[in-house]
């Protein structure tokens, strides 16, 4: 007899352990800061798609380039950043300043205007009151741009970072 109740316990005991993939990703369930990262990346791949980094060169022309644009978070800072990749040899460090600034300025536009958006429920409803919580998102994020060689990323030629909200960059070696 003590091993009946056992019995009935099996099935219960086998659903419990169902390393099934499919049922994980049943249930587990996504946060506004998943569903938020998706849309910031598809916010971010629509402006690479559209708009490029732009400097003036020697000449006075205006010279374009395609930017590998990314966006994660960060659990150890707490942020979100946003972050451009440019390989280029030959801009000077003027150029690269110009370039990245621009860039930084029209992404802080094209996400300020997406918030609070980004990070609320599908549906959700847009007044004022509703989007307060969410008003403060802007301060986590953190854009940042970094010009390299082209023919090897890891030689760091410009960097310079800038919070959403402070146009103020900050040029140099990430601290």
């Amino acid at each position: 007899m003590r091993g009946f109740p056992v019995l009935l316990l099996m099935p219960l005991l086998a659903n419990a352990e169902d390393p099934s993939i499919s049922r994980f990703l049943k249930e587990e369930p996504a946060t506004l800061l998943d569903i938020g990262m998706i849309r910031l990346d598809g916010l971010t791949k629509e402006f690479a798609r559209r708009v490029g980094v732009y400097w003036t060169t020697a000449s006075g022309t205006s010279e374009a380039f395609r930017a590998d644009i990314s966006s994660w978070y960060d659990a150890d800072d707490d942020r979100i950043h946003v972050h451009f990749h440019v390989a280029d040899s030959v801009a000077v460090d003027t150029q690269m300043k110009e370039g990245c600034e621009m860039a930084m300025d029209q992404i802080a536009i094209w996400i300020s205007k997406s918030l609070p958006g980004l990070f609320m429920h599908a549906g959700y409803d847009n007044t004022v009151e509703a989007a307060k919580p969410f008003n403060t998102a802007g301060d986590l994020i953190e854009i940042s741009c970094y010009v390299s060689a082209a023919n090897d990323s890891s030689i760091g030629r410009f960097w310079a970072r800038r919070s959403l909200r402070n146009p103020e960059l900050t040029i140099g070696p990430w601290t």
